[in-house]
């Protein structure tokens, strides 16, 4: 156990212990556990490092694809701005963001776009 992950479980008691746990998990462990409060906790923290791990990592993928993003738009001399498909974003907002000298490529969230357009850029 590294220290990463002992701070990961220290978070999860902590949270049981101040009463600020997820109440999703813990609802679902004790119902898993008959109703067994303490064999619910163990259960609780177990699925809790789980799921902030599983944050962690997706965090983790997020940071690694901005960083992609942004070394592709600096090797096309920054001509192009390239940014996550955003259902939130209309195409009115992107016009208003872009001046007149850039372009923008819109890229979903797919490695197999992904790739073909860092191999179709080059």
């Amino acid at each position: 156990m590294n220290k990463d992950s002992s701070a990961i479980y220290a978070q999860a008691m902590e949270e049981l212990k101040q009463g600020t746990y997820d109440l999703g998990i813990y609802g679902r462990v004790l119902c898993e556990c008959d109703g067994n409060e303490s064999v619910a906790k163990a259960r609780y923290i177990k699925a809790r490092v789980a799921q902030i791990n599983a944050q962690m990592k997706e965090a983790h993928r997020r940071q690694e694809a901005d960083e992609h993003r942004l070394r592709l738009a600096a090797w096309n001399n920054n001509r192009y701005h390239i940014r996550r498909r955003s259902s939130s974003t209309s195409a009115a907002d992107d016009a208003k963001k872009t001046s007149r000298h850039t372009s923008t490529v819109r890229v979903p969230e797919n490695n197999l776009v992904n790739m073909i357009v860092k191999w179709v850029s080059f």
